[in-house]
């Protein structure tokens, strides 16, 4: 695969050096040329289907962006505030494991005691801040368990 690269302003840079095992920048740099890609595709095509391909692409960036923002939110939560039951059922639920129904109701009631999940009520995207939250919860949940193993 070929390589580019890329110039960013050095405040960012130093954000990306702190979290730089969160998340995969050059998938992230590809997803956000992807969608701009798109954009500019669908500006050569007129009327109706023009309009929807670009409020679609739009829509999709602001869903990316609330759960990449829902998982930054979990991560801290984690480190911060998660008990070891809470966590552990977050992982189950998202590994999957719905043998009990009530996990999910209880994983949902544990995200939406959090104050960040006021701001994210009035979100469009509600789902992905929590699948994202979920996510960086997750990951800071295993990153402790690789530690103690």
């Amino acid at each position: 695969m070929p390589t580019i690269t890329i110039s960013v302003p050095d405040e960012m840079k130093k954000l990306l050096d702190k979290h730089k095992h969160a998340f995969n920048v050059s998938q992230v740099c590809q997803q956000a040329l992807d969608r701009e890609l798109s954009i500019h595709a669908a500006m050569g095509k007129k009327g109706q289907r023009t309009m929807l391909q670009r409020l679609k692409t739009e829509a999709e960036t602001e869903r990316d962006g609330v759960r990449a923002l829902g998982r930054q939110e979990g991560l801290q939560w984690a480190q911060e505030y998660g008990s070891w039951d809470e966590l552990r059922m977050m992982k189950r639920v998202h590994d999957g494991d719905r043998s009990e129904a009530e996990d999910w109701d209880d994983v949902r009631g544990a995200i939406q005691d959090t104050n960040e999940y006021e701001g994210a009520k009035s979100r469009m995207f509600v789902d992905a801040w929590e699948e994202g939250f979920l996510d960086g919860a997750v990951e800071a949940f295993e990153q402790a368990l690789e530690e103690i193993n």
